[in-house]
């Protein structure tokens, strides 16, 4: 590894490329120009050949952009540090450059004294990944001898019902520093305006700000801060501190969520709620974790945007659940695939908890995941089922109040119910095509109702049904008529013998045929032939 880093500039015009390299500071950051490059698509190829240490491109050139020049670097595996430079303000170019792992963007015109402070700070940052990959692959080997945790997965270790480790044990075995003294934990919840548009890679860097706001805002007032985010736009936190300072925390804490949800909700779309469990002695961490799990579902009843502590949750377990009865009721709606009622039974269901006093609004995700269970229940558990199920689920996980609970489940479970609805439908009209095209290919050999129903590896009464119900016609009714359909076509374009077509289409007793062709047209086929051709 060379001691200097190589650099690389990108830029449609040239002026503005050759620009950039007399700006920067080479000798001073240790660093050493490679190429300036007018051509994105000579800069990839030279890039992916080369692997330099820095890139510097702008966003907007023509055929391949900065952005995808970045991407096509990293499916290629390579992972130089970008610096994106561009006159367009625009959030979702900075989104997609932070989706590639972009940390720097300049604005036009670049000025050198900012262009050399990034620079410098990409000199630390690189060192500090050498350092820092170093001391990962020394931690790996350790953590696989000695099964250690970082602090976030030690939180996820507090919320478990069976942890019972004593203090001075948890600080050991997580290498964490917890100390003696009070513990509050807490949840914050990230929720949508819509519940259909979630975004993991922005909730990801909501999560990091947040817990990088928080870090700061508490600082070395406290003794220790443990956060972990979740899949589910959740992100549970725990603060140690002097068991003194009790209501100067509660008070910050309340304080820190002001300044936090005027950050988060700058972001378009979002929403952040936050629910407080008791402060506890370390024993009762996972107690006290559950009950803020408890209260922050409150927020369907309570409202977002708020922090909701020191409430009384009714103690009811079983609310919420679907008896087996209703049950019955959504699996009969389902079969017969009854999109009114299915909506009906949701209002039901629904408003049979609302009609009930002193509400849990755990009732409310019981009620929900109890519908959705039995409304699944019903179907083959597929690929296809199980994504739709986690799917929908994921919205009413989103929702922020009762009402978009309702509506959200009364749009998407009509709406899986219709699309299997229409899939059943066509999975009952295949063998019918299939057979029809049989016919198509075969008439005139021998065919019978039995034949194609083993061709089919279907029972021969089922397809005999099922072809009545999607022809109108039985299938003997279909088979004759498109034989002499076709009968009627070579009477009329051809000269061959009665005979001749008769065995064309199936029929070896030319009688026979002339018979069945005379009561089905009402004139014999020598006729039609004089008549027609």
């Amino acid at each position: 590894m060379p001691e200097y880093l190589s650099v690389v500039i990108i830029d449609d015009e040239y002026r503005i490329g050759q620009m950039l390299s007399r700006l920067i500071h080479f000798d001073a950051l240790n660093m050493r120009l490679m190429k300036v490059f007018e051509s994105s698509k000579e800069a990839l190829q030279y890039i992916i050949s080369e692997n330099p240490d820095i890139v510097i491109t702008d966003i907007q050139m023509p055929i391949i952009d900065g952005l995808e020049l970045i991407r096509q670097s990293r499916e290629a595996g390579l992972s130089p540090h970008f610096i994106l430079i561009s006159g367009y303000k625009e959030f979702e170019y900075a989104r997609t450059a932070l989706k590639y792992g972009v940390e720097d963007y300049l604005l036009k015109p670049v000025n050198e004294a900012e262009l050399n402070r990034v620079l410098s700070q990409v000199c630390i940052r690189h060192s500090e990944t050498v350092q820092i990959n170093k001391e990962k692959e020394i931690l790996q080997e350790s953590a696989k001898r000695e099964h250690l945790l970082s602090g976030v997965e030690a939180l996820k270790v507090l919320t478990k019902d069976d942890f019972d480790g004593t203090l001075t044990q948890f600080n050991e075995q997580y290498h964490t520093s917890l100390q003696q003294g009070a513990f509050l934990p807490f949840v914050l919840k990230f929720d949508y305006d819509d519940p259909n548009t979630e975004d993991q890679l922005q909730d990801r860097f909501v999560a990091k700000n947040v817990i990088n706001q928080l870090e700061e805002y508490f600082g070395s007032g406290v003794y220790e801060q443990l956060y972990a985010s979740t899949d589910n736009s959740e992100l549970y936190g725990i603060i140690n501190y002097d068991q003194k300072k009790n209501s100067e925390i509660l008070f910050d804490i309340k304080k820190a969520f002001t300044q936090i949800s005027n950050h988060v909700e700058a972001v378009p779309g979002y929403r952040i709620t936050m629910a407080l469990g008791n402060s506890c002695q370390f024993e009762r961490i996972g107690e006290s974790i559950r009950l803020a799990e408890k209260r922050i579902v409150q927020r369907l009843i309570l409202g977002t945007r708020i922090v909701i502590t020191d409430i009384v949750i009714p103690d009811d377990p079983d609310s919420g659940y679907l008896s087996a009865k209703f049950q019955t009721r959504i699996h009969n709606a389902v079969i017969s695939f009854n999109s009114a009622e299915l909506a009906s039974l949701i209002d039901t269901s629904f408003s049979d908890i609302s009609s009930k006093n002193n509400i849990n609004a755990n009732s409310y995700i019981n009620n929900a995941n109890s519908f959705i269970d039995a409304f699944f229940s019903v179907f083959p558990q597929t690929a296809q089922t199980d994504k739709e199920r986690i799917r929908i689920t994921n919205i009413i996980e989103h929702c922020w109040n009762v009402e978009m609970m309702i509506e959200n489940m009364k749009s998407e479970l009509p709406l899986f119910l219709t699309q299997q609805s229409r899939d059943r439908e066509r999975q009952t009209r295949k063998p019918i095509r299939e057979a029809l095209d049989y016919i198509e290919n075969h008439y005139g050999e021998k065919i019978t109702l039995e034949s194609i129903s083993d061709q089919l590896q279907m029972n021969s009464s089922y397809l005999s049904t099922l072809f009545k119900k999607e022809t109108g016609e039985t299938f003997q009714d279909y088979l004759t008529q498109y034989r002499i359909d076709r009968a009627k076509e070579m009477l009329t374009t051809t000269s061959e013998t009665m005979a001749s077509i008769a065995l064309h289409v199936g029929y070896t007793d030319t009688r026979y045929f002339s018979q069945n062709f005379t009561r089905i047209v009402g004139i014999k086929p020598s006729l039609y032939r004089k008549m027609y051709s």
